[in-house]
């Protein structure tokens, strides 16, 4: 590899300086536009990460138990990514009644529920942020029917 000279050092950290301000500043900028938030838009986004993470949590928790009870396979939750059929598997196992396109669009469309706590969370996506204002009441329903049904899941 040939040696660079000062000059070639110089550039290569001018551009990295100007990818670093780059980068900071968009973080800054996705940081302003949730701080402007009303509360009561912030409260909403909140409700659907609650929301979100319970219906998660139902997830990671039945499907081992299902692996565990039915095949005797333990599952490690933490390397466990969403799969809508497993899901929808474990499900059935426990007894709890679910609406399949709802499943699909809160666990596994292209613009799932999933998909929105992702991008916020990992991004804070005012895209996302908006989409869940603009459906929150839809959203928070759904969730809710969902979660409403595994409490009163019996087990066949």
């Amino acid at each position: 590899m040939a040696r660079r000279t000062k000059q070639q050092i110089k550039e290569d950290n001018e551009r990295l300086l100007e990818n670093k301000t780059r980068a900071l500043a968009q973080l800054n900028a996705h940081l302003n536009e949730v701080s402007n938030l009303s509360e009561e838009d912030m409260s909403k986004v909140d409700g659907f990460i609650n929301l979100f993470l319970q219906c998660e949590t139902v997830y990671k928790t039945l499907y081992p138990e299902m692996k565990k009870l039915k095949e005797e396979e333990k599952v490690d939750v933490r390397q466990l990514k969403f799969n809508v059929q497993k899901f929808e598997a474990a499900l059935r196992y426990f007894g709890i009644s679910f609406n399949h396109e709802k499943m699909n669009k809160m666990f596994s469309a292209k613009n799932s529920y999933l998909a929105c706590r992702d991008k916020i969370l990992h991004g804070l996506d005012m895209d996302s942020i908006n989409a869940v204002l603009t459906n929150y009441d839809d959203m928070e329903s759904s969730m809710k029917d969902f979660l409403e049904n595994v409490a009163t899941g019996i087990p066949e």
